[in-house]
């Protein structure tokens, strides 16, 4: 059974090592505006390097992974983090482990 939560990203740019992408998501277990769900108004920031150590858990203690921006429909952790970003960053980097590429979009349900 579905968490009711998906997001869909797409790759911005890759610029002076890093990766950005935008991304943006809802909860489509409540009421959503479908367009707000797909306005991709979310950042995320990913160092070229945090591909290489795809395995490390401490990407963001490392600086290697920021939430710019959060999107509008952010599912806030009880660490105050954004897990529909956390989500996505997770499938971003098991498409690049499987693929060997980094993912130009994306989409993901749970």
């Amino acid at each position: 059974m579905s968490m009711g939560l998906e997001a869909v990203y797409r790759l911005l740019k890759i610029e002076n090592d890093m990766v950005i992408y935008a991304y943006s998501g809802d909860n489509f277990s409540y009421p959503f505006d479908k367009e707000l769900a797909r306005s991709y108004d979310g950042r995320i920031e990913m160092s070229l390097s945090a591909f290489k150590n795809i395995n490390s858990f401490d990407l963001f203690e490392k600086g290697k992974v920021k939430i710019i921006k959060e999107c509008f429909c952010a599912e806030k952790n009880t660490f105050g983090i954004d897990i529909l970003a956390i989500r996505t960053i997770s499938h971003i980097l098991r498409k690049y482990r499987e693929t060997s590429e980094i993912p130009k979009e994306g989409h993901w349900i749970i």
